[in-house]
């Protein structure tokens, strides 16, 4: 029987289709993988495990009739599109919930934003910009320093900025500069007294006299002269004789090399002297007088002094610390930083091993306030 032209079927055509067929069926048969949206751990929930029917291989035939019959009479097939089904409708389920999820999180407050918008407008009309609890981390490192400047100005109200000069304050120092007097003939005292402590002339005079008589001339009485001379800074001429004071003070400053290798005795008692005024001053104060309590220590511990230090040098240090540390500390805590590093550095480089354990007693001085511990005298002094 020969057919028309038109239904005359080429068997390799047949076959063709037949095996595209087959590739479109196993297409549709991967599964693709969707698209899961981050959940945090706690809100993370694992589906019970289903079991997955067992697989039997799928016989392909290239014929159109025994495709359709093969699709339609496994089962196995059948069970393996509706488990295919169940699991692709619990995803998109779980998509969906933590799409509403996500939409709860980022979607924000209306309430919120009003009383944002709010605050801003009323920041605005202020001309006071917008201030958040939030911290940035700018602010979190700047919050020691804040407590520490709190510290020091809070230790800083104890300690007056001024101090009055009455009637108590003019007969001490009336009396102590007639104990003075008594073993220095000078009119000077007796000038300066008859004219209540007001003549400026007198009262410079008398600065550098109090300073060459105490560093020169009576030692013993150099505490009493740098009382009374903390005292006179207050007086009615206080101003001239506080500068005259202190260009004495200076001057001796200056020939420190002169006066510890010819003058060693008077170079301890000026460095006994200059302490002890700054420890009967009792005030804030912010004199030249700091400067040459610094630099007379700084000298002592830099070389080359460091390297020929006496056991005398070093005495004098540890006294005058111990007078005036705790004061100068408050004052100008930075810098005794820096005398702190320069007391670390002198135990390294110092030559002899008793000064090595003096200077270990200043570190300790210095970490404990500037109070010598009952523990450390009994290890340095017993």
């Amino acid at each position: 029987m020969i057919l028309p032209q038109d239904e005359v079927i080429d068997p390799i055509q047949e076959e063709r289709k037949a095996e595209e067929c087959v590739r479109d069926e196993l297409k549709k048969r991967k599964v693709k993988p969707t698209m899961e949206i981050y959940r945090p751990p706690g809100r993370r929930t694992q589906p019970d495990p289903q079991p997955i029917p067992e697989q039997s291989p799928i016989i392909i035939n290239t014929r159109k009739d025994s495709t359709s019959s093969s699709t339609s009479s496994n089962p196995s097939y059948e069970n393996k599109q509706t488990s295919r089904l169940n699991r692709n409708s619990s995803k998109r389920q779980s998509m969906i919930i933590t799409g509403m999820v996500a939409d709860l999180i980022l979607k924000p407050d209306p309430n919120k934003a009003d009383n944002r918008s709010q605050s801003s407008k009323s920041s605005k009309d202020s001309g006071k910009p917008l201030q958040s609890n939030a911290q940035t981390p700018s602010t979190k490192v700047k919050q020691p320093k804040q407590h520490q400047q709190t510290n020091i100005s809070s230790s800083m109200k104890d300690f007056p900025k001024k101090r009055t000069f009455g009637s108590k304050e003019f007969e001490e120092s009336k009396n102590g500069l007639n104990r003075i007097a008594a073993l220095k003939d000078t009119d000077l005292i007796e000038e300066f007294i008859s004219s209540n402590m007001t003549d400026c002339k007198v009262a410079s005079e008398l600065g550098q006299f109090l300073v060459k008589f105490a560093v020169e001339e009576n030692r013993v009485e150099a505490k009493n002269a740098a009382r009374v001379a903390a005292i006179l800074i207050d007086c009615p001429a206080g101003e001239p004789f506080h500068q005259s004071f202190l260009t004495g003070l200076k001057q001796y400053f200056e020939c420190r090399d002169q006066l510890r290798e010819s003058h060693f005795k008077i170079w301890t008692t000026f460095i006994h002297f200059i302490t002890d005024t700054f420890a009967h001053i009792g005030f804030t104060y912010e004199g030249d007088l700091v400067e040459i309590i610094f630099g007379s220590f700084e000298y002592l511990l830099l070389p080359p002094t460091l390297h020929a230090l006496r056991i005398e040098e070093l005495e004098s240090l540890i006294s005058g610390l111990l007078a005036v540390g705790f004061d100068l500390e408050r004052v100008c805590p930075e810098r005794l930083g820096r005398l702190k590093e320069l007391i670390r550095d002198a135990l390294i480089y110092a030559q002899e091993p008793w000064a090595r354990k003096m200077i270990m007693l200043l570190m300790e001085l210095g970490a404990s306030g500037w109070k010598l511990p009952s523990e450390a005298n009994e290890y340095y002094f017993h």
